[in-house]
């Protein structure tokens, strides 16, 4: 395996979300680190397209979630399912951002596109 071949985005993705993971499972249970999936968000919204996105989100959520009852079954105090729960809809709020950027920058080249056009024709009359 080359430098090529962890240098690409979803390679990038794969190593931080598991990286993520596991310090969030070796962190005290009260202290939560699910904020740190964003970065991975973050690099996957560049190329991926909207449905991967909220499969990623998903896997981010579960993963935050998760580590109520892995490393060992902890009876859930309010404060931490809701500090997890505030997480998971951050991450929500944060692919939904995602998604909408992405459709503004798809609309934003059709219009472009449709701009060169119009100048083309323009230019030949």
């Amino acid at each position: 395996m080359g430098i090529e071949a962890l240098a690409s985005p979803s390679r990038q993705v794969a190593l931080l979300t598991v990286a993520v993971a596991l310090v969030e499972l070796v962190t005290p249970v009260p202290v939560v680190l699910g904020y740190l999936y964003v970065l991975p968000l973050l690099l996957l919204s560049e190329t991926a397209p909207p449905a991967r996105i909220w499969r990623y989100v998903a896997l981010s959520c579960a993963l935050t979630l998760a580590n109520l009852v892995v490393p060992h079954i902890t009876p859930p105090d309010g404060s931490v399912l809701t500090n997890r729960l505030i997480v998971c809809g951050a991450l929500v709020l944060s692919a939904s951002q995602c998604v909408r950027i992405q459709a503004l920058q798809r609309q934003r080249l059709q219009l472009e596109g449709q701009l060169a056009v119009a100048d083309l024709r323009r230019d030949f009359v």
